[in-house]
């Protein structure tokens, strides 16, 4: 067969009937162990249509859920199934559950659940008489269905699409065959087997199982939790509940707790407990298998669970024997009930991945086979817990894609590319096809070989419409014709490919056989491809190399524009430094002004009192002129040390700090020490002046360089002796 599917719960019907549909010329076998389809989870579980309130946002669950209960609702109104949107009630009984309540209202919120509202006490008793509660979530659209019944519509619609189930075949061993156009070998326990070209496994509790039969890793294990519901004897008006029932979850622990919820039959299931299954398949307290229990005593992320939820597994143990114990807690929502009212019930077990570490795996899990023989050939469904039945349609489009993209994976392995280099050009998505696949990896490939690039979720844009459609044909078909442009395609995978590079729709089986390619067409098509990649590589170096220059012309451009920048800043801290000069000198000149005003002033004044006395002999008959403010003459600043600044040749700029009494020709001394060679001589900008060799023996004070000064060195071009 094309593909086999192992499982025969509602998720592997769901994905076998969602490949037959798409790809009509696939040829596909669903196998399952039991002699019916959903008979263990699927057909034990508690039958609610979920709306997405619990997960985590942005989470597989929580995009599925909400996806998958639309289409529920449509499969069933399109096939006339029966089902009921009864809704459900989060109740908080207790004040300090309401901070809880309503975190999980604004995550529904987030998830984008439809409809969810907040009620009060009064609000709750309209919906639900007989409960009792503070505040509680209100999701109109949960509903229930019998997953049963609907599991086996799916089968019943996988068959009339041309499917396969073989049921009573327990598989095994996953093993290279000797075909290589269906290399792989399944056997089951008693010895028959099938070939396939790709395997799914959908095993729901044996999910850990099947995937280390292929070489898969151990981790998640699935640990089987078993939960007991009671039913109420009879749907009294006192005891009346029209929908779901639910406890506000506690975030310390790992599951939702008792709750009501009605069933299509008309009863009423009260529960569950979880507590640990001595048997994966073990529906009674008393079911027990040695093999699963050594499993679980050599589990040592179980372990670290157990230890970690002592307190709360002892209390479901407890709930699991004691019929006064659960009635206790459902009391809590619905006062009236008594141990009287309620019957033991039916049981399911949960497949629930666990991780090493001890924590429960909360979101769907999916894996592929990447080493041995066959990698890129089996598809594995490592955990899908509630809500995986209401998520059941969409998990199916899901795997669809996933199986094409490991399909194309094995193509580009079967061409000689290494897994790195396929790996990058699935995960980053780019890739829809085989032919975007080549060119993403012979145009990455120092990306690739360096670990650069960055991985993403494949999404693939796949719909009905690039499925391939058969017509009747007179005999056996051996090859598919792309009625719209006369391709020949040896099967559904290259009919795939060819439609998502061509965005042709419509194929037909045709009973010419596809020729095997000769020696020299071989060589030819590899000789194309090495031409591309050759191609490719040569547009690479091109483009790397025209980024170079432009990369090398953008540093010429920054350099420059920094370093007329530089020059700038420097000139205008010269200015600075000249300008400060200039006013302490204006200012040294000032008060020299103002003494010599002074003095005069005091001069004429004498004089004129010697001519009054001379003149009328009395002197106080002279007015004394006013004296003047004397205004001591400020004493020039007396600076013992030269901070000077010094721009070189290259454009750089060096300081150091002299004696005021140094003479000029240490400053020369210096400069020949900072690495400047050849003639030059030392310019000050503001005031201008050119030192020579009459200034060397002049102290830096002499020269007007004290407290500070600003020079460049100008270089010459011949040197005169």
């Amino acid at each position: 067969v094309d593909c086999l599917i192992v499982g025969g719960g509602i998720v592997g019907v769901a994905v076998a009937r969602n490949l037959q549909s798409t790809f009509s010329n696939l040829k596909c076998l669903l196998v399952e162990k039991e002699d019916i389809l959903a008979k263990h989870q699927t057909g034990h579980n508690s039958g609610v249509i979920h709306a997405g309130v619990y997960y985590k946002p942005d989470s597989l669950k929580a995009k599925l859920c909400i996806e998958g209960l639309k289409r529920i609702y449509e499969y069933c109104d399109a096939n006339h199934l029966p089902y009921r949107k009864c809704g459900k009630i989060i109740v908080a009984v207790e004040r300090d559950q309401l901070a809880r309540l309503d975190d999980l209202y604004q995550r529904a919120k987030q998830n984008g659940v439809q409809d969810v509202r907040m009620l009060d006490s009064n609000q709750i008793r309209e919906i639900e008489p007989n409960c009792r509660g503070i505040r509680a979530i209100h999701s109109p659209h949960t509903g229930i269905v019998d997953y049963g019944l609907l599991c086996r519509h799916f089968g019943k619609s996988f068959e009339q699409l041309g499917g396969r189930i073989a049921l009573n075949f327990e598989a095994d061993k996953f093993l290279p065959s000797d075909d290589p156009s269906y290399p792989i070998r399944i056997t089951s326990k008693t010895n028959s087997s099938y070939l396939s070209r790709y395997v799914i496994t959908c095993g729901g509790l044996q999910a850990d199982q099947l995937a280390m039969a292929c070489g898969g890793s151990k981790n998640p294990t699935i640990v089987p939790f078993r939960g007991d519901y009671l039913k109420l004897k009879r749907n009294t008006e006192k005891l009346k509940i029209n929908g779901n029932i639910y406890p506000v979850p506690d975030p310390k622990f790992p599951f939702l707790g008792v709750h009501f919820t009605p069933r299509m039959d008309g009863s009423v299931w009260l529960g569950p407990n979880a507590v640990l299954s001595m048997k994966r398949e073990g529906y009674g307290l008393l079911d027990f298998s040695p093999r699963d229990m050594i499993d679980h005593v050599l589990n040592g992320g179980l372990r670290k669970l157990a230890w970690k939820h002592l307190g709360y597994g002892f209390n479901e143990m407890r709930r699991a024997y004691s019929l006064r114990a659960t009635v206790h807690e459902l009391q809590k929502f619905v006062p009236a009930l008594n141990v009287s009212d309620v019957e033991r019930g039916p049981s399911g077990v949960r497949a629930q991945a666990l991780s090493s570490d001890g924590n429960l795996v909360e979101d769907f899990v999916f894996e592929t086979v990447n080493t041995g023989d066959l990698k890129n050939r089996i598809l594995h469904v490592r955990n899908a817990p509630s809500p995986a039945a209401t998520s059941s349609l969409p998990i199916a489009d899901m795997i669809r894609l996933l199986s094409i993209i490991m399909s194309l994976a094995q193509q580009l392995a079967e061409m000689g590319f290494q897994q790195p280099q396929i790996d990058s050009a699935i995960n980053t998505g780019k890739a829809a096809n085989l032919e975007q696949a080549i060119d993403w990896i012979t145009s990455h490939e120092g990306e690739i070989a360096s670990g650069g690039v960055e991985s993403a979720q494949p999404t693939l844009n796949l719909s009905s419409s690039t499925a391939a459609t058969t017509t009747e044909a007179a005999s056996e078909a051996n090859s598919l014709k792309c009625d719209e442009c006369g391709k020949l395609l040896k099967d559904a995978d290259m009919a795939t490919a060819h439609a998502l590079r061509t965005n042709h729709s419509s194929f037909s089986e045709c009973t010419e056989a596809i020729k095997p390619l000769t020696v020299e067409e071989k060589e030819e098509m590899k000789k194309k491809l090495q031409e591309r990649i050759v191609a490719r590589r040569q547009e690479q170096k091109i483009a790397e190399e025209q980024k170079a220059i432009e990369m090398e012309k953008k540093r010429i451009v920054d350099g420059k524009t920094l370093s007329d920048l530089k020059q700038k800043r420097e000139e205008e801290e010269m200015k600075k430094i000249a300008e400060a000069n200039r006013r302490e000198k204006i200012e040294t000149q000032l008060a020299k002004q103002r003494a010599i005003e002074q003095i005069e002033a005091d001069k004429r004044a004498r004089r004129e009192k010697a001519a009054a006395e001379k003149n009328g002999g009395i002197v106080g008959d002279v007015p004394t002129p006013k004296p003047q403010p004397i205004v001591p003459p400020q004493p020039a600043r007396q600076y013992d040390e030269c901070n000077l600044q010094v721009r070189l040749s290259d454009g750089s700029t060096v300081r150091q700090l002299f004696k005021a009494a140094d003479r000029f020709e240490k400053v020369m001394e210096w400069i020949r020490g900072t690495q400047q060679s050849g003639p030059f001589i030392l310019v000050q900008n503001f005031p201008k002046k050119d030192f020579n060799e009459n200034d060397n023996h002049k102290t830096l004070t002499e020269l007007g360089l004290v407290p500070s000064g600003s020079l460049m060195v100008k270089a010459l071009a011949h040197f005169q002796t």
